[in-house]
């Protein structure tokens, strides 16, 4: 699917349980994701914003379950500022996450990638300053954390890597 130049949200429950959807291309424009916008998408195995994209926020449960999502990188998506709560809870397919470059994200929900089994590497930018409670809880796969020596952490709640026995920081 490819989503028109005019969108600037994607409301709530846009794409609910939509089980054949594959993957989702975002104009430029789309600024926020809102909750459960795809979740349960769970043949969805990617999405891209485009270069010059105005992401800000992927809200609460966007995509919740969405279990045939293989990567998620945000390395060049500077504007986006939050990940919400169990926004890629139990996406089991997920082999990496990256943050790098000029990314601006400062915040990452409760549970956001919590049961994402096959999760290895983890790369987290320079701007976070709060991980919330058991974001990556039972990434039991985990084993590449980076975080810069520059980090502006505030906050990492309790929980926030139980459960990813094969870590290396």
């Amino acid at each position: 699917v490819k989503l028109p130049n005019t969108r600037v949200n994607i409301p709530k429950y846009t794409f609910y349980n939509c089980t054949s959807l594959k993957t989702i291309e975002f104009p430029a424009t789309v600024e926020n994701i809102r909750e459960c916008a795809f979740y349960n998408c769970d043949s969805l195995e990617n999405f891209s914003f485009p270069d010059g994209s105005n992401i800000k926020t992927i809200e609460q449960y966007a995509f919740y379950d969405c279990d045939a999502l293989v990567s998620l990188d945000f390395a060049e998506k500077d504007t986006l500022l939050t990940i919400g709560d169990r926004a890629f809870y139990g996406c089991t397919a997920e082999t990496s996450l990256v943050f790098m470059g000029t990314s601006k994200c400062q915040s990452i929900g409760e549970s956001a990638f919590e049961n994402n089994t096959s999760l290895q590497a983890i790369n987290l930018p320079v701007s976070l300053k709060t991980i919330g409670k058991a974001v990556f809880k039972n990434c039991e796969s985990a084993v590449t954390l980076v975080l810069s020596t520059n980090s502006e952490f505030v906050t990492i709640s309790e929980s926030a890597f139980e459960d990813c026995s094969a870590l290396i920081v």
